[in-house]
């Protein structure tokens, strides 16, 4: 227990690890890339005397926890959160197993999760049970970015995924940590994306929906979705070490929280051994805002309890967006970000939004294709990606999304409203999911888009010896620089400014003498897409006429 000016304070550590990365445990290049992204977060945001050297990063021993959680940081209660990662691990990373171990020796000081793998179908669904009643888990932690064999992540909309929350009722396991952070290489940064929590919350009202990570960067969902939701939590693993770092961000990160989810939920996380909770726990408890920070509520201390001053009204947190509150522009700006996924552009400017309607929290949104034949693989990308779009909109409830004129309209409008994949919709015609054709399309948009923008600086006087050498920090900020990260960081990509600013489609720079190939393929490609998107144009203007073939009805 933390004492501080005659204040006592009880210390729950909701999110810790015991893992090995060790050399002899690491699978191959992509799980030595996870410890060492991981490595990367513990160095730069540690202050430097809690920095380990890596070979001690990649697997610790018991007694090192115990004396850094119990004895030097002022821990309470831990709580293990697992992560399999059994893809990149001969054992795994961090297994229920592995954490057992510890739970068995000291019943008092952790609370002992365990996980589940909806890809894994009934044979999952059977050890999830086995799991949770040799262990008595009233939590699981899931990481909806892992891999498993090809497929590279899973949502909780996933019709298996609801099964096993269906599950998670039945056995009295209501806690459900669900990692939602910062991309960790080499996952893919949508996986990470918060909109299916918003569903499974309203879904499983009976459940408790921990965001580990508060969804970072994505904090705005998560406050639009927490104050929705009242079974969403905030978990502040990877929030916490800002406040050395970065003391300012942090205020505004917990006082968005505050202001939004209220205090009671917000859970303190030190992610050990990420970072060391000793220096956590001491920072936060003499934690300040900056004076500017006047419009957020006073700073929670770790027991819950706010400093003395005024009391906050809790009135001016905004309850939950009525049926009124919909926003008709909203809708539409939400449909302009769901993209052809083979021609990059948006839905509305290519005509394929033939109608939207809002009728109190209920949104229902038409779309037309320029044929009758179009494949359908595409076709479900856009009608689950505008589905998913509908639901991210405040104040919505219910979406509906609906395919006309296509041969396989009604397999794929019944499989995207039961949150069917792909391969369930179409049985015995669909090999797999699309994960793969979607990643594929996102690279030929990512060479596009690379090469209009160097396309407009060699128009201004660069030369290619000098894109060889160009970081993405060298450029000031341009519409066409905004739309090659957006693609590069969807791509899980380096965008940092160090970063080269020439890379193929895998994240790898071009060479200076490669440059000129390296735009002639990447013009083709544009070439390619540009009249791909002419041809849709005038099929879709033949097949429904005029002007209204070209914009979303209003």
């Amino acid at each position: 227990m933390y004492e501080k000016d005659g204040e006592k304070y009880f210390v729950v550590d909701g999110h810790m690890h015991f893992w090995d990365a060790s050399e002899e445990n690491t699978k191959n290049r992509y799980g030595e890339g996870f410890i060492r992204c991981f490595y990367d977060y513990h160095r730069n945001l540690s202050p430097e005397e809690y920095v380990w050297p890596l070979e001690k990063y990649r697997k610790y021993d018991e007694a090192t926890l115990m004396k850094d959680l119990f004895e030097d940081g002022y821990v309470d209660v831990a709580i293990f959160q697992p992560t399999y990662l059994t893809d990149f691990y001969h054992k795994g990373f961090n297994t229920t197993e592995q954490d057992a171990v510890l739970k068995e020796k000291y019943p008092d000081k952790f609370v002992l999760n365990t996980s589940f793998e909806p890809r894994l179908g009934e044979g999952g669904l059977e050890d999830f049970e086995a799991k949770v009643r040799k262990y008595d888990a009233k939590g699981v932690k899931l990481y909806t970015a892992e891999w498993h064999d090809a497929s590279k992540g899973w949502k909780l909309t996933d019709p298996w995924a609801l099964r096993y929350l269906e599950k998670c009722q039945e056995l009295g396991v209501r806690n459900i940590h669900v990692h939602k952070g910062p991309t960790i290489w080499p996952l893919n940064r949508d996986a990470f994306d918060l909109a299916d929590v918003d569903d499974a919350a309203s879904t499983f009202p009976e459940l408790n929906f921990i965001v580990e990570h508060v969804g970072l960067p994505r904090l705005e969902d998560m406050c639009w979705i927490g104050t929705q939701e009242p079974n969403v939590y905030g978990g502040l693993a990877v929030a916490m070490p800002f406040i050395s770092t970065r003391p300012k961000y942090f205020g505004q990160v917990v006082g968005e929280l505050l202001y939004w989810l209220g205090e009671d939920r917000i859970t303190f996380a030190s992610d050990y051994a990420l970072w060391h909770p000793k220096w956590l726990v001491e920072m936060f408890v003499d934690y300040q805002y900056p004076e500017d920070f006047t419009e957020y509520p006073e700073l929670t201390r770790l027991t819950g309890g706010r400093k003395p001053g005024p009391p906050v009204d809790r009135r001016a947190r905004p309850a939950p967006p009525e049926s009124s509150a919909v926003d008709r522009e909203a809708v539409l700006a939400a449909l302009g970000t769901v993209r052809d996924p083979e021609l990059d552009e948006p839905l509305t400017n290519l005509g394929f939004v033939s109608g939207v309607e809002v009728d109190g929290d209920t949104v229902r949104a038409r779309l037309r294709l320029p044929t009758y034949f179009c494949a359908p693989n595409f076709a479900y990308l856009m009608v689950a990606d505008a589905d998913t779009a509908l639901r991210s909109v405040p104040g919505v409830r219910r979406a509906e999304v609906v395919l006309d004129d296509h041969f396989a309209s009604e397999e794929i409008n019944e499989g995207v409203a039961q949150r069917r994949g792909f391969q369930e919709s179409f049985q015995g015609l669909a090999d797999d999911e699309l994960d793969e054709l979607r990643t594929l399309f996102r690279r030929k948009a990512l060479v596009n888009r690379q090469q209009r923008l160097l396309r407009a600086l060699l128009d201004g006087g660069t030369t290619v010896e000098e894109l060889g050498r160009l970081r993405v920090g060298d450029l000031p900020p341009s519409p066409e620089l905004a739309a090659y990260l957006e693609r590069r960081a969807e791509l899980g990509l380096d965008c940092s400014p160090a970063a080269p600013l020439v890379v193929d489609a895998t994240g790898m720079p071009i060479p200076v003498e490669r440059l000129e190939g390296h735009l002639r393929f990447a013009r083709l490609t544009a070439v390619s897409i540009e009249g791909n998107a002419g041809f849709c144009r005038g099929l879709l203007a033949t097949r429904y006429g005029g002007p209204g073939a070209q914009a979303a009805q209003r």
